[in-house]
């Protein structure tokens, strides 16, 4: 579960994620962040259609979306180190 609510924290913020958990509760497309603060998520080892089942059809579309957004650009710089 822990690692689930991490991947989500990716795409949408802390409440919304942990109220989907806990309650079953879909995910709408307008909770989802247009832009990942993280590149774990282009990780070869990460699968995230693990987390499908918490967003409704239109927010999984933005996931999406975002990660093509995401995976278009050549490298990712930590914002803190860079």
């Amino acid at each position: 579960m822990e690692r689930e609510r991490v991947m989500l924290s990716w795409f949408v913020d802390a409440e919304t994620a942990e109220c989907s958990i806990n309650n079953a509760t879909p995910i709408s497309s307008d909770r989802v962040m247009r832009r990942t603060g993280t590149s774990a998520a282009t990780d070869d080892n990460v699968s995230l259609l693990g987390l499908r089942k918490y967003f409704s059809a239109d927010a999984w579309a933005m996931v999406q979306s975002v990660m093509n957004e995401v995976n278009s650009e050549p490298v990712w710089y930590c914002v803190t180190c860079t």
